[in-house]
């Protein structure tokens, strides 16, 4: 399943919204430390996608079948438009983001 989120930081949030539906109808419930990890990393990633890249992108989340056995796998990827490669960069003692 997947989302399409725009450039626009009021995406990061319905990112996670649309993140914790899909994991309660997958039997993940938003109490789980599985759901909590997830829902930082759909938030960081949307984020760094929107933030440095100014592009359209795509949240895909694959989960288990209602059926899963007690270990579970799930694939959360973001893919951005953006045709520049990720620049590393030093952030300073004062900086607010830079370090994920």
């Amino acid at each position: 399943m997947q989302l399409e989120i725009r450039p626009d930081p009021a995406e990061v949030g319905r990112a996670r919204r649309w993140a914790r539906s899909r994991l309660a109808g997958s039997g993940i419930g938003a109490d789980e430390p599985l759901a909590e990890t997830l829902i930082l990393l759909v938030s960081e990633l949307v984020t760094n996608a929107v933030v440095h890249t100014g592009c359209p992108a795509v949240l895909r989340l694959s989960l288990p079948g209602a059926d899963a056995a007690e270990e579970v796998t799930v694939r959360l990827e973001v893919a951005d438009r953006s045709g520049r490669a990720p620049v590393p960069r030093c952030a300073g003692d004062e900086a607010t983001g830079g370090r994920g």
